[in-house]
């Protein structure tokens, strides 16, 4: 759906740093389209997050450790959705 999105500017560009299939085949047609950007799982690996991400971690590891509930919005698939 992405690559025809994209071939008919329905959606004109798109940065993927997580693939369906992993790792991701020289055949995709995404890797040939120049309005897409793709990483490996490195996307958010940028100097002026890395200190919050890792707080934010931290802080989320100790929640667990104490026995206490994790926020639905640090879950990739909240708990309300899966």
């Amino acid at each position: 759906a992405l690559v025809e999105a994209l071939r008919d500017g329905t959606v004109a560009g798109a940065g993927l740093d997580v693939w369906a299939t992993e790792p991701v085949g020289a055949d995709n047609p995404l890797l040939q389209m120049d309005q897409v950007v793709g990483t490996s799982h490195i996307g958010g690996s940028v100097r002026d997050i890395l200190a919050t991400t890792a707080r934010h971690c931290f802080r989320n590891i100790q929640a667990f450790a104490e026995g206490r509930a994790i926020p639905d919005e640090d879950f990739v698939v909240p708990p309300s959705m899966r």
